[in-house]
């Protein structure tokens, strides 16, 4: 019973701080601007896919889906994002710089092991960084990159595997076949 009233406690407390932390002024796009999900998640393992442009004035006309190792989603058309402890929004990557510094990004606190999948919904035709970065509990980071030029209408598709060695964080791509791969493509730029 106690480990249910922590569970729900702690539920209530990260819904609080994500209500605090929004922006109150949508963007173009109708995305709340807000700071990364980072900073809030730092004593459990933290997992952000994000697409940004070169220059990271504005995000990407993109559509992000995050589906992780139970079928559970977040993202782009999903009213309520499935993963716990997730969300899909606009963010401000560096607070100091918001003009700078901005993405599109799905990010999960205490994001569990396991095997991941990113859809891509290309809207536009200017360049962007997908970037998956990972935190294990302690100060650990690691993160892949794919460099593509969206061509409006494409939609692709990764799969990555998460895991965690004590507390640090393993990414990995993978293949078609399913093998553990650093790099999986080479970059459109």
């Amino acid at each position: 019973m106690r480990q249910m009233i922590g569970a729900w406690l702690t539920f209530a407390v990260f819904s609080l701080i994500f209500a605090v932390s929004a922006w109150t002024t949508p963007n173009a796009n109708g995305h709340l601007q807000q700071s990364s999900l980072e900073t809030q998640c730092e004593n459990s393992s933290f997992l952000s896919i994000s697409a940004r442009t070169r220059t990271r004035e504005t995000a990407p006309h993109l559509e992000l889906l995050l589906r992780d190792s139970s079928g559970r989603v977040q993202g782009q058309g999903v009213r309520v994002g499935e993963i716990p402890m997730s969300r899909y929004a606009e963010i401000v990557q560096l607070p100091r710089d918001p003009q700078k510094s901005r993405a599109l990004a799905i990010e999960v606190c205490n994001a569990e092991v396991g095997l991941y999948e990113i859809e891509i919904k290309e809207k536009g035709t200017e360049p962007y960084v997908l970037d998956v970065t990972a935190s294990g509990e302690g100060q650990n980071i690691q993160s892949m990159f794919l460099h593509h030029i969206a061509r409006n209408g494409v939609t692709r598709r990764y799969r990555f595997v998460f895991r965690r060695d004590n507390a640090s964080a393993i990414l990995r791509w993978l293949d078609e076949n399913g093998e553990e791969r650093m790099k999986i493509e080479n970059y459109d730029w």
